[in-house]
């Protein structure tokens, strides 16, 4: 089951609701592609060569995005054995995002670490 989270910068006190984690449908990798651009599932399908994939861990994971300042839901697989994660494009502009570890700095006044409050559910 996934969670709402909101994310609000201490400082300037600007706020971002995203959904994060992974619903019932994520249980299978044919879905999870689909969550993806049809140019990383071509990536995504290429490293797998064919092979039927059992173990994969996938997740939405808050994001900070360099080219339009928001903090997003991005879309991110693991193929065990198989290199690195596949990280998707932010929703709101389409680059590449960088995926927030334990904490994401404020992207519109960079002074402070966002604070993360779980508002909710979804599946």
């Amino acid at each position: 089951m996934g969670r709402i989270s909101q994310f609000v910068c201490p400082e300037c006190r600007q706020a971002w609701k995203i959904s994060l984690g992974h619903g019932l449908r994520h249980a299978v990798l044919d879905k999870v592609l689909n969550e993806f651009s049809q140019e990383m599932r071509e990536k995504i399908l290429a490293r797998i060569g064919g092979q039927q994939i059992f173990d994969f861990d996938f997740n939405y994971r808050a994001a900070v995005c360099g080219h339009c300042g928001e903090v997003v839901a991005v879309p991110v697989l693991g193929l065990r054995g198989m290199g690195e994660p596949f990280v998707g494009e932010c929703p709101a502009c389409g680059h590449a995002p960088e995926i927030g570890g334990e904490t994401l700095v404020c992207p519109h006044c960079g002074a402070a670490r966002l604070e993360e409050q779980t508002v909710g559910m979804w599946d």
